[in-house]
């Protein structure tokens, strides 16, 4: 069961996946290990499963093929 700074912290990673979390801190009031200490916990229990990134393949220099090694 998911606690309110966990709520927070999926709230605030599915905003931005790459949110400082040192900012969360802040804004919970906590430190930035309990922060860390959550988002742990969550991907042990597979709460979060991972990350992405996503790209615009029409702004890459290269064919995005080529440079992941696709045919």
């Amino acid at each position: 069961m998911l606690n309110k700074i966990d709520a927070y912290i999926l709230k605030e990673l599915l905003q931005d996946g790459r949110k400082n979390f040192t900012k969360i801190a802040k804004k919970l009031k906590v430190s930035k290990k309990t922060i860390w200490k959550h988002y742990t916990l969550m991907k042990q229990k597979g709460v979060i499963l991972g990350a992405t990134t996503h790209i615009d393949y029409k702004k890459c220099a290269i064919p995005f093929s080529q440079y992941a090694g696709c045919s």
